[in-house]
Formats: structure tokens, C-alpha cells, sequence
């Protein structure tokens, strides 16, 4: 959607970050489902694009031979007592590849994205949030 060059990193296993394409909503519906929240495609378009509209929200995907693998939401929240913070609103990575650094670098790329949207200032932090 706001992907551009700039916003692809590629490992040695050939994993791809970018972020979500409307045409991603089917594997990430799927995704979605093995996170526990399971979503037809046709919704999951309807996120993406409201998502996408977002300036202080994005949506990562992890690639791998062109297929989705992965996918990370995070978002700019402010809170009284700590200002500004990246916060992981959602993080799956297939389970057939899991255990191999893939979501090490969602949570990466998604810093150093969500950093460009208006963190970095005193108070402000990185990415975080609880796994589940």
C-alpha cells in the first residue's frame, strides 16, 4: 500500500518484510486464524484498507518465495504518563515457520517503520508489547 524499495529488507533465507497489499488479505485472514481470530477475506480486506489509512498504524508482512508467512500490526499510542509508544496490536507467523528468525525481523522492521511515523522524541519508546 505505502510500501515502497526503501521498505524491503531481505535475509539470507530469502524472507521479504514489506508492508500489507490489499492482495495479502487472504493469507492474512489465514494467519489470522491460526493466531485464534479467524476472519473471511472479504473482512479482512475491509481492515487493511481502514488500516491503511492510518498515519500512525501499520501493518508488516513477512514474505517468503512471494507467499505471506507472516504479519505484524503495530501503532503509535499516547498515554498520559509515558507519551508516545509503539504498541504490537497483532503478530503471527505461520507455524510451519516458526523457529527461524522470521519474527525476529518483523519486530525489526516494524520498529524501525513505526520510528519513521513519529516516535524518537524524550519519553517516547520502541516497539513492545506482551506475546501471547
Amino acid at each position: 500500500m505505502r510500501a515502497n524499495a526503501e521498505d524491503q529488507t531481505t535475509s539470507a533465507q530469502s524472507t521479504i518484510i514489506r508492508e500489507i497489499a490489499l492482495a495479502d488479505a487472504e493469507a492474512a485472514a489465514q494467519l489470522s486464524g491460526e493466531l485464534g481470530y479467524p476472519v473471511s477475506i472479504d473482512e479482512m480486506k475491509k481492515r487493511i484498507v481502514v488500516i491503511d489509512a492510518l498515519p500512525e498504524h501499520a501493518i508488516f508482512v513477512a514474505c517468503a518465495d512471494e507467499a505471506v508467512i507472516g504479519w505484524i500490526d503495530v501503532a503509535i499510542t499516547y498515554h498520559l504518563a509515558s507519551g508516545a509508544q509503539a504498541e504490537i496490536c497483532g503478530f503471527v507467523v505461520s507455524q510451519a515457520h516458526r523457529s527461524h528468525g522470521t519474527g525476529r525481523k518483523l519486530l525489526a522492521h516494524a520498529e524501525e517503520g513505526i520510528d519513521g511515523r513519529g516516535l524518537g522524541g524524550e519519553g517516547e519508546g520502541a516497539v513492545g508489547g506482551d506475546a501471547h
